[in-house]
């Protein structure tokens, strides 16, 4: 029950793995080129998994090969061969296989440790050929030859040295079925400790096969490429080892068995974490499209030089030296100069040329909340233009600038010149995908957009 359960619980955890890895990279099967880098440096992998035995035991009552689960863990390097689908890599498997069969025919049961270590050739799909090097979905085939120790264990008898008799109704005895005083016999249970040395029993008769052995790996796995530096893989691999002792049979059950005429063989069914060393833990699969742009950069850029950045900015384009809020709006004194009205923290702010205006009994202080700048008399007007009532400081603008060709295709309202809502309109024409907004060109219409102030 606990291996069924432990193996129910494998099986989701994969299923699991495999529709997160899929519903995350759904999107980027097969994005292209570009987001492949190849650093010629190998690759790392640390994995678990679900070992299952197939061999004598289990042979004559055809038991399936998914009975006595057993966990086993894994690690390896490989490389590829330059830009083809091929890998070389180093592998090494630890862990325990295990049966037990219970027929009127033949009972016997075994565990034993492995390990092994050997070289694998790989031919992976994502070779630019049938699959683009970019897929973040990547199938692969793999062939190896490995060097396979094993050191096998049965359950032959109880705590207390009794052999364990297995009797044609299904029960356990200490005494043989067919044994004088059989009627006497008790009934026994198994303790699953598998204390019985097989190699060791059979050497004792004169039967000193070797524990170590050739296994011939072949393997199907999917890599879901999480990032440039690690991928996930699930894989399944079925190892031919060329030797049928493993299960040694020949000596439980006092020998009434089928034999040992069956070579051994054994599933890895496995998850695991791959590193592809040389590239950035912190890299990610972005789109090509926005690879040139600096978004630390636009996150923190203050245009206005007002200490607000702009994406916090309300009110963008404010000229220098005025004073703004913590939203970037301009907060003002206005007070009535010799020349007009002035800004009493800034006098800078309307200059000399400033046109003397008279201050209307009504006066309101504007609303910068919606401030965009508008074209007024070749000059820029900062208000909100939501209130006729108010005073308006005027910055001087050159008037004979012309925008440049390359340019004018930003200027959306063909009023010859470009204000701070075309440049975010060209901004989210980039982001939109619109092949005429580059990056290059951005910074250009930034430029230029102060310098024509």
């Amino acid at each position: 029950m606990k291996v069924i359960l432990m193996r129910k619980l494998f099986l989701i955890t994969l299923i699991f793995c495999f529709i997160m890895c899929y519903s995350c990279l759904a999107q980027d099967f097969n994005r292209g080129e570009e987001m492949v880098t190849d650093n010629h440096l190998p690759s790392i992998y640390f994995g678990g998994g679900i070992l299952d035995f197939k061999g004598n035991i289990g042979s004559v009552t055809n038991m399936s090969i998914y009975t006595d689960s057993r966990f086993g863990y894994s690690a390896g390097i490989d490389e590829r061969l330059w830009n083809t689908g091929l890998a070389i890599g180093v592998n090494y498997l630890g862990g325990k296989l295990a049966k037990t069969e219970r027929s009127i025919i033949q009972n016997a049961n075994f565990e034993s440790s492995i390990w092994s270590i050997g070289f694998n050739l790989s031919y992976n799909f994502d070779n630019g050929y049938i699959l683009s090097r970019g897929s973040r979905i990547a199938p692969y085939l793999t062939f190896g030859v490995d060097y396979l120790s094993f050191n096998s264990f049965a359950d032959l008898k109880d705590a207390n040295g009794n052999l364990y008799n297995y009797w044609n109704d299904g029960t356990i005895r200490n005494l043989p079925q067919t044994a004088v005083n059989a009627e006497s016999a008790n009934l026994m249970s198994r303790d699953y400790t598998y204390e019985t040395d097989l190699h060791a029993l059979a050497a004792s008769q004169g039967n000193n096969y070797s524990q170590n052995t050739i296994s011939i790996p072949l393997g199907l796995g999917i890599a879901f490429k999480l990032t440039p530096a690690f991928s996930i893989d699930l894989k399944g691999t079925y190892y031919m080892a060329q030797t049928k002792w493993i299960d040694d049979v020949s000596n439980q059950s006092g020998g009434n068995l089928s034999g040992n005429t069956i070579n051994n063989s054994y599933l890895y069914t496995s998850i695991s974490l791959r590193y592809n060393i040389g590239v950035s833990m912190s890299s990610s699969y972005d789109d090509p499209r926005y690879r040139d742009v600096d978004f630390k950069a636009l996150i923190n850029q203050d245009s206005d030089g007002n200490g607000v950045k702009d994406i916090d900015n309300r009110c963008p384009g404010t000229p220098k030296g005025v004073k703004v809020d913590k939203h970037g709006c301009p907060v003002k004194d206005y007070v009535i100069g010799e020349k007009g009205v002035i800004d009493k923290d800034n006098a800078n702010y309307v200059d000399s040329a400033t046109t003397a205006r008279k201050i209307p009994s009504n006066l309101v202080e504007p609303d910068y909340t919606n401030y965009h700048p508008v074209k007024r008399d070749n000059k820029y007007d900062i208000s909100s233009n939501t209130n006729t009532n108010i005073v308006r400081p005027i910055n001087k603008v050159s008037a004979n600038s012309e925008i440049p060709d390359e340019l004018k295709i930003a200027d959306f309202d063909h009023d010859g010149i470009i204000t701070i809502k075309e440049i975010n309109a060209a901004i989210d024409a980039f982001f939109d995908g619109d092949k005429r907004f580059t990056v290059s060109f951005i910074n250009k219409l930034v430029d230029y957009f102060f310098d024509q102030q």
